[in-house]
């Protein structure tokens, strides 16, 4: 994406990494995420190096801006956008990095984050990025500055309801990471699974 907008930010979550990275998987729903409808697990395996790797499906409602309503969808204001989410964890490094990119409309808008998550101190540093890209020709330009700014305003959002969840959910998180196993992998494979089936669940 040599031709992206590219930004970035760096935030300190005042949390242990193990439970930043065990919320991860329960951070939906709160109230700032109301527009992600469901999630699916795809693929789940420990790898020959320890390291556990996930693949979810997350599906999203879009507002579309009034100008693309005029120009692209005349009919409907909302669309529906699926976003493929692929997480490696490394449990002796302490280093989890998740990779997303939607898989709906990229000819319109290609966004695509990474987030990398480490321990800083007795806290949890995360590094997020984004790219955003066009192929709409003669719409490029605009396209791509509204949808960094709705990225960076999306990123916001998404780290006052992680943060949220983790205030909410830290006792809940650390007693299903801890009740069974003393594996820092397997103790994540228990949380996950519960996660997707209670937001699920809500949806309903």
């Amino acid at each position: 994406m040599d031709n992206s907008k590219y930004a970035s930010f760096k935030e300190v979550f005042n949390h242990t990494w193990s439970d930043v990275v065990s919320g991860f998987w329960v951070k939906y729903p709160n109230q700032y995420s109301q527009h992600v409808l469901s999630e699916d697990v795809v693929e789940r395996e420990i790898l020959d190096n320890g390291c556990l790797r996930s693949v979810r499906i997350l599906h999203k409602t879009n507002p579309i801006p009034s100008w693309g309503k005029m120009m692209f969808f005349k009919k409907q204001a909302i669309k529906l956008v699926h976003i493929v989410e692929e997480s490696i964890v490394d449990p002796v490094d302490k280093k989890m990095i998740v990779y997303s990119y939607n898989i709906s409309y990229k000819n319109m808008m290609d966004t695509q984050e990474k987030l990398t998550i480490t321990p800083h101190n007795n806290d949890t540093e995360i590094i997020k990025e984004g790219w955003i890209d066009s192929s709409l020709k003669g719409f490029r330009r605009v396209v791509r500055n509204f949808g960094l700014q709705r990225w960076k305003t999306n990123t916001k959002k998404a780290s006052n309801g992680f943060l949220s969840t983790l205030d909410n959910k830290g006792e809940e998180v650390k007693r299903a990471c801890t009740s069974s196993t003393s594996n820092p992998v397997e103790s994540l494979l228990n949380v996950a699974p519960a996660a997707a089936y209670k937001l699920s669940s809500q949806k309903m």
